[in-house]
């Protein structure tokens, strides 16, 4: 009596990419301290729609998604120009006055200003 044992594996002929990928980071700033309320925009043409998330207080963010082969990532940061210190007018005018060797509007020079 012979018997004969066979046992075969079946050829993988194509991999399942069901499951969703994580992909996370930090926004910060150069100096290393976190960046948080930053609006991360996740852009592929194999999305149906772009995803957005933002970062934490700690500059924490993470987006979860099906597997891509290609995308862009983009930060932005909204900024209140009303209450963001900005160059303006005056500020362009003072540092004209010192660079012809005058004296700020208010009458000050202090060797900083220089």
């Amino acid at each position: 009596n012979e018997s004969l044992t066979s046992t075969a594996t079946p050829a993988v002929t194509e991999l399942s990419q069901s499951a969703d990928i994580s992909l996370s980071g930090t926004v910060s700033s150069p100096d290393a301290s976190a960046l948080h309320n930053i609006t991360l925009t996740m852009t592929s043409d194999e999305l149906p729609s772009d995803l957005t998330t933002t970062s934490d207080s700690g500059g924490v963010f993470e987006f979860t998604t099906e597997p891509l082969s290609a995308g862009l990532l983009t930060a932005d940061k909204s900024i209140d120009t009303a209450s963001d210190k900005a160059i303006g007018a005056y500020d362009a005018l003072q540092a004209l006055r010192l660079a012809v060797g005058l004296t700020k509007s208010d009458g000050t020079a202090e060797w900083h200003d220089y």
